[in-house]
């Protein structure tokens, strides 16, 4: 669903312009929260928890990942078949293109921006991490989604969706090194970097939620192990009559 959503504001910006790109990042990261909160995480932050501060399974940060970039992938492909839908049933026609990364600067360029904009994202993002404060996140992101559009002409900021990018279009335009390192290892290299400098943050995946209730649960549990049995109080037994 990320990726869909990433494919169909890049479209609605090409045909419509940077509004209606950020009413839609508005409206569907509003529906991701609501239908399914954890699909509205960065992915960034994901390995943040795994990696950086303990607070997932190493394994399970691999396996979440996995199952986003390879959502994200199959995503593009019914994010097309509904817009060829679409036109069929109404003749609406909408351009496409089936390369999202189409560069308006120099690629150098474009790494650089990715690892400013990503660590700014999360520096920002840690300074609204309060319940109270939460609403403006998406405000946040669809600015600097839009913001990363304008200046590079691909949205990125978030390397699972730029995992998913990498199929055939891509290979045809980059070597595989120069496109890891400027889409996936730049956007990942400026958020971690944000987070070592600034700290934890309130803000929580779904994920790690569970995983720290787990976690509590196992250490009561092994607390309550460790207690000394209580003493045993002696039964005085009356007297017996014959």
């Amino acid at each position: 669903m990320i990726s869909s959503s990433k494919l169909t504001h890049e479209i609605l910006f090409e045909n419509y312009g940077f509004t209606a790109m950020f009413i839609a990042i508005v409206i569907h990261w509003k529906l991701r929260e609501y239908f399914h909160p954890s699909h509205a995480e960065n992915s960034s932050l994901l390995l943040e928890e795994g990696l950086i501060r303990r607070r997932l399974f190493i394994l399970d940060t691999l396996y979440i990942i996995f199952i986003h970039v390879l959502c994200a992938y199959l995503a593009q492909g019914a994010a097309f078949d509904v817009l060829k839908s679409i036109y069929n049933r109404t003749g609406l026609e909408v351009s496409m293109r089936r390369c999202l990364c189409r560069e308006l600067v120099a690629l150098e360029y474009v790494g650089v921006i990715q690892f400013a904009a990503t660590f700014l994202l999360r520096f920002v993002l840690h300074h609204l991490a309060t319940p109270e404060r939460k609403k403006y996140h998406v405000l946040v992101y669809a600015s600097f989604f839009v913001g990363n559009q304008f200046l590079t002409g691909f949205t990125g900021m978030n390397p699972t969706i730029a995992g998913a990018m990498f199929n055939g279009c891509t290979l045809n335009q980059y070597t595989v090194p120069t496109f890891l390192f400027v889409y996936v290892f730049c956007t990942f290299f400026g958020w971690m970097l944000a987070a070592c400098l600034f700290g934890d943050t309130s803000m929580r995946t779904v994920h790690r939620e569970k995983f720290e209730k787990y976690t509590e649960q196992m250490e009561e549990a092994s607390r309550l192990a460790a207690l000394p049995p209580p003493p045993l109080v002696p039964v005085r037994r009356g007297n017996r009559r014959n």
